[in-house]
């Protein structure tokens, strides 16, 4: 795929079969591990490695993972970036829907990195600022912190993230390459993780290893996900999280109760009971806040009051005085929560449009000249979010894509607050570091 002008790579691409999905523990980030041949039914023929992600190590030990901690903190900026941009796409990803809703900024924020790294003027511009960063070096080297600093593998806890970009071998036409520039595909894969493929986009021979992919780095959670991908696309810039963590005090009891939907509607489940006896909370006259503590970061949970309309409380400006509220006072927290599973797939288009990003989407205007000979722009930008919340903690798993196409005190004196779970609710998970992993609103539970 590369321009006429450029040379290929050093070593010799590995043309590769669709990877077959492996259970979580013997995933790796790298497309070394995937096997060459296979019975999976998605092979291909039709797909090349040409470059494999050369990830840092993964922490084993608890000495490890203090010095990464240590050596790769993100700036305050950047903490203040990744929440601002969690709480602008919040404010309109979940709002106003009819049923439960859940997505990953940090995996958004990541996809969306890697195409800033190759546009130009304006186009450039809109994208660090809706990523709250003054420049793509400063947004490279920040990056590569969040993604070491969050990496967890232990037998309880996993935290990963992983990247990839797929190139189209030829033009809509059959005969004109793209010309995509060797310097900045090879940069991009090193500066942010990246396998690399090239594969044919215009006969839909890179849906399904696509997928495969996409499952594969997400512990076997996107197994029903399927891709059809537009035949005029180009380019695919891939991002996928994969976290499970247990809770850090389990629950003593489940017990059958009503929730009641958004639409009014009311259904029995099953609800995760225990008392926090040194807990903490905010209490205001329009929700309540606690969270729940997890081995790996926070669930974090808005409960608004009876008379009190959840999309009320997703304005952004609003998400950022609840979030942000650190006037917790110390409380007896007495938890209802039930048991959920969401998944969402969402096309975040209009989204991001409507947060200032405009350029990429329009043919005419996107400026990716870093990337490719050819004139690219946005085509689509979609994210496919499971998460699963039970007795063991939390399981979730996030892809997002871009397209690319030419053209303490007393218990006894402590306040009691009850966070009983049975009307629609928000939360926010969050990795140790604070990184706003996954955002979502329960509606209704199935």
């Amino acid at each position: 795929p590369w321009s006429s002008g450029s040379s290929a790579p050093t070593n010799p691409p590995e043309t590769l079969s669709s990877p077959v999905p492996m259970p979580s523990s013997e995933i790796s980030s790298t497309g070394e591990d995937i096997p060459e041949t296979s019975a999976n039914p998605l092979e291909s023929d039709g797909i090349t490695l040409l470059s494999a992600a050369q990830t840092p190590a993964m922490p084993k030990t608890d000495e490890e993972r203090s010095k990464a901690w240590q050596e790769n903190q993100v700036s305050e900026d950047t903490d203040y970036a990744l929440s601002a941009f969690a709480y602008q796409l919040g404010s309109k990803v979940l709002a106003n829907t009819e049923d439960s809703v859940c997505f990953s900024p940090v995996s958004l924020y990541q996809v969306l990195s890697v195409i800033t790294s190759g546009a130009e003027g304006s186009t450039q511009e809109q994208l660090l600022s809706l990523l709250g960063q003054g420049d793509v070096d400063t947004l490279k080297t920040q990056m590569q912190k969040l993604y070491q600093v969050n990496q967890q593998d232990t037998e309880t806890d996993h935290l990963e993230f992983a990247g990839s970009l797929w190139l189209d071998e030829k033009q809509q036409d059959g005969e004109n390459q793209v010309g995509f520039h060797q310097d900045w595909v090879m940069q991009a894969a090193m500066d942010y993780y990246c396998d690399v493929y090239a594969a044919d986009f215009s006969s839909g021979a890179a849906n399904a290893p696509l997928a495969a992919w996409i499952n594969q780095h997400t512990g076997n959670l996107m197994a029903d996900r399927h891709f059809t991908m537009s035949e005029d696309t180009v380019m695919a810039a891939v991002n996928t999280v994969y976290y499970h963590s247990q809770w850090a005090e389990q629950f003593t009891d489940t017990v059958q109760d009503t929730f009641t939907a958004q639409d009014g509607t009311q259904s029995t489940c099953d609800f995760m009971q225990r008392t926090e006896m040194s807990g903490e909370a905010v209490v205001t006259d329009r929700y309540t806040k606690s969270y729940l503590p997890l081995s790996t970061g926070q669930m974090y949970v808005v409960l608004p009051k009876d008379g009190v309309d959840l999309d009320d409380l997703l304005s952004e400006d609003t998400l950022w005085e609840m979030f942000e509220d650190s006037s917790y006072e110390s409380a007896q927290v007495e938890w209802s929560v039930p048991k959920f599973t969401t998944d969402t797939d969402l096309d975040l288009k209009d989204a991001l449009t409507a947060a200032g990003v405009t350029d990429a989407f329009d043919s005419d205007a996107a400026n990716f000249s870093d990337i490719a000979d050819t004139s690219l722009y946005l085509s689509s930008v979609i994210q496919g979010t499971h998460i699963a919340v039970n007795e063991d903690g939390i399981e979730a798993a996030s892809y997002s894509l871009a397209g690319m196409e030419a053209g303490e005190a007393a218990p006894e004196e402590e306040p009691v607050v009850e966070m009983t779970l049975d009307r629609p609710f928000l939360y926010l998970v969050t990795a140790l570091d604070g990184s706003p992993l996954f955002f979502g609103v329960v509606r209704n539970i199935e």
